[in-house]
């Protein structure tokens, strides 16, 4: 597993200790280069909705040997409640989605079973509208 894998999932759940102040359901926006969080942003239905749609247009398994890149955003989006996708790939109840943006490839969806076991998904869509939402223009 890549370590900034590691180093993203390390840092989401020690970062509610570190912070009490903070809300542990809010959005976050990882810069894979700089290798920290650079947005904290308050989830919303509206945010939740629109990440249910990009897990119900799953349209196959991500083939990439590496499928973390040198450079580009993780978006961390948790989902209360949470969703359960159950496609051809993967039956599972998910708690949160973390959408991977590139400058040279189309977002795709890193997912956590409940065994803790990481899949990589394309989907069908755009995430320019989840984009704007949040404000943020990579």
């Amino acid at each position: 597993m890549n370590r900034l894998i590691l180093l993203f999932i390390l840092l989401s759940l020690l970062t509610p200790l570190a912070t009490n102040a903070q809300n542990t359901n809010d959005l976050e926006i990882f810069d894979i280069h700089k290798g920290k969080v650079i947005h904290r942003i308050p989830t919303n239905e509206e945010i939740q909705q629109e990440v249910e749609v990009y897990l119900e247009e799953i349209s196959d398994v991500l083939h990439k040997f590496d499928p973390i890149p040198k450079s580009g955003h993780m978006i961390k989006v948790p989902l209360e409640p949470g969703i359960t996708v159950n496609n051809e790939w993967v039956h599972t109840l998910l708690n949160e989605v973390i959408i991977i943006l590139t400058e040279k490839e189309e977002p795709y969806l890193m997912l956590f079973d409940d065994e803790n076991s990481v899949h990589f998904f394309t989907f069908n869509g755009e995430v320019s509208t989840l984009l704007e939402i949040l404000d943020f223009h990579p």
